[in-house]
């Protein structure tokens, strides 16, 4: 046996080998490139990518033209070579053809592969082509999944179980899901909120909290509200620093439940009320310490 020639069919569409005395020969075609084979005799036949091939005596010292007819789709192979190897008449030929290039034959099996990779590209896919794919042997599903519209799920596993903590949808319509109901969600940091914030369940706040709008409620809103004083009330009336820096909406007074004095109802001049004052009165003579809740 001898190897008589070898190229690289994606180099150029056609080319042509010479044949031994015999012309007897194997072709091997490690290329994703199928092959038209001329031969000096007028026969031809096809030699297609991946494939190996064996041909018997041909016409003595022929040229076999080859020309390449078509390609597989997918990426570039690692390797791209037709290889010849030709045989004397009586020389046997080893193995069984046509046989395909074990090398680029899918064999499945269910064996993990370590891979590592610094960056993943998936570019000119048609929309909502998937990228990513993890899947836990215990698991029905998989836990995480990423196409190239911004589709991503990903969740976690508990022995089989599944549960949801983010969901970017992509779409007409995107939205977010940030973990399942009843799974403790945290921010660590800041949160700023641009536009709306719906909350469906229970709001606690453990912190100081600054209110810079309007909050609305169901019915009316609140603007802003300040607790002042002490003032002494009496029954002609004293004239309070409420300190909202505008007309209130209402007017709360608040006694002092230290004050000895006797309390009795309150009353609030709104007639008068400015942006600064308001008039607040108490039927007892003697006066009363009390605190302010003005709001507007």
């Amino acid at each position: 046996m001898k190897i008589t020639a070898r190229f690289d069919p994606t180099s150029a569409n056609s080319g042509s080998f010479l044949a031994t005395a015999n012309g007897k020969f194997v072709a091997i075609n490690d290329s994703n490139v199928n092959l038209d084979l001329a031969f000096a005799n007028g026969f031809s036949d096809t030699l297609l990518a991946g494939a190996r091939r064996r041909w018997g005596a041909q016409q003595p010292n022929a040229y076999v033209g080859g020309t390449a007819q078509s390609g597989l789709g997918g990426s570039a192979p690692n390797v791209s070579q037709v290889t010849i190897v030709t045989y004397t008449l009586s020389e046997p030929i080893p193995e069984t053809y046509p046989s395909p290039v074990v090398r680029q034959t899918n064999i499945g099996n269910s064996v993990p592969l370590a891979t590592a990779a610094t960056s993943i590209a998936n570019t000119g896919n048609a929309p909502a082509t998937n990228v990513v794919t993890i899947q836990p042997s215990d698991a029905a599903s998989p836990t995480i999944t990423i196409d190239n519209s911004g589709n991503v799920t990903i969740k976690g596993d508990n022995a089989g179980v599944l549960t949801m903590l983010l969901q970017l949808l992509g779409g007409a319509s995107p939205s977010v899901l940030l973990a399942a109901a009843g799974v403790l969600t945290t921010i660590a940091g800041n949160c700023t909120i641009a536009q709306h914030a719906t909350v469906q369940g229970k709001l606690t706040v453990d912190g100081a909290t600054t209110l810079n709008q309007t909050l609305s409620l169901i019915a009316g809103a609140i603007n802003g509200m300040v607790i002042s004083g002490p003032f002494t009330v009496t029954q002609a009336g004293t004239i309070c620093a409420h300190g909202l820096g505008a007309i209130p909406l209402a007017v709360i007074p608040i006694a002092d439940v230290g004050n000895s004095a006797a309390t009795g109802p309150y009353g609030v001049n709104f007639g008068t009320m400015t942006s600064t004052d308001v008039t607040v009165y108490n039927q007892n003579p003697a006066g009363v310490r009390t605190w302010l809740l003005s709001i507007y």
